[in-house]
């Protein structure tokens, strides 16, 4: 079962939109951060401005694996070290022409070891959350 209208969604559970507020660092360097755009009990979506001078192979550790935080400015949610595998990393055009500035969209699938994070990720999802 595929959800949503995007034909190439793998996801197999029920995606919800993050309303506006919603950001995401990854470690260890916490030199990209984005806006969370939706997230499910399986894994996120977060866009992110890339500085091509901070691109750093030790944002990633073995197995394309990441550690990323969550957090809000409204809610007060903070949740540190989730454990992700990158699914996706891929440009947006969002700026056209500029070659200096690139969104990009980067899909994270939640690793087995976050699962004691899943009480706080469900409070996010049904707090700061709009189902798609």
């Amino acid at each position: 079962m595929q959800n949503g209208s995007n034909p190439d969604d793998r996801r197999q559970s029920i995606r919800r939109t993050a309303k506006d507020g919603v950001f995401l660092t990854f470690r260890p360097r916490f030199q990209k951060v984005g806006k969370l755009v939706d997230i499910c009990s399986g894994g996120l979506a977060v866009e992110y401005l890339l500085n091509p001078e901070a691109v750093d192979a030790a944002d990633h550790l073995p197995d394309n694996t990441v550690e990323v935080d969550v957090f809000s400015s409204g809610e007060q949610v903070y949740i540190r070290r989730i454990k992700c595998r990158v699914v996706y990393d891929t440009g947006v055009d969002a700026f056209g022409s500029l070659d200096s500035i690139q969104m990009r969209r980067c899909g994270l699938q939640f690793e087995p070891t976050s699962q004691q994070q899943l009480p706080d990720l469900s409070c996010l999802m049904t707090s700061t959350m709009s189902t798609v």
